[in-house]
């Protein structure tokens, strides 16, 4: 009951308190039933309505955002109101639904999850070369190793550096100040 639910040591918080419509008999298990040949992405969050006469809502909650999609749904008659997939979402919705995907390895599957391992472990690697580069050209004990007469660069190098500074905003900025800092 609604006075049980105010009173006690939060009695003055009724901000977070969210009413919604009485659920009529049955509705639940229609709107179940509506859903269930929909093909929506498991886990599927339903949702009653907030206000008397509001569709209930169906949303997929898949870790592999691009297969989320929302169905509203008329509770008493079971008709489909809406259906809102990934394809009409906004665009800015959609990069960041595949960026999120991909960085969480739910994009491509094992093939993600095996791509972000790989570069986890190149990252490790880096880091790990980096200490083995100093200690080889440093002096004896600790300090800074005797600056190189002329560093050597590729062309694949440059290319490669040009294309990430484009590619890259910030990382073109900070190679400018960095560049700047030195002269």
């Amino acid at each position: 009951p609604q006075a049980e639910a105010m009173s006690g040591d939060h009695a003055g918080h009724g901000g977070m308190a969210m009413p919604r419509a009485p659920i009529v008999s049955g509705e639940l298990a229609r709107v179940i039933g509506v859903v269930r040949p929909l093909a929506v992405a498991p886990p599927v969050l339903i949702a009653p309505p907030m206000r008397p006469g509001d569709p209930w809502t169906a949303a997929s909650d898949a870790a592999n955002r691009p297969l989320r999609s929302t169905v509203k749904i008329d509770g008493r008659t079971g008709t489909v109101i809406s259906r809102e997939g990934f394809a009409q979402r906004h665009w800015i919705d959609q990069t960041i639904g595949y960026g999120v995907a991909g960085h969480e390895g739910a994009l491509f599957g094992l093939a993600n999850q095996l791509l972000g391992t790989v570069t986890a472990l190149l990252l490790v690697v880096l880091a790990g070369s980096g200490v083995v580069m100093w200690w080889r050209r440093r002096h004896v004990g600790l300090g800074a190793p005797i600056a190189l007469s002329r560093p050597r660069l590729g062309a694949g190098l440059a290319i490669a550096i040009l294309a990430l500074a484009l590619y890259l905003p910030l990382f073109g900025l900070t190679l400018i100040a960095v560049l700047v800092a030195e002269r």
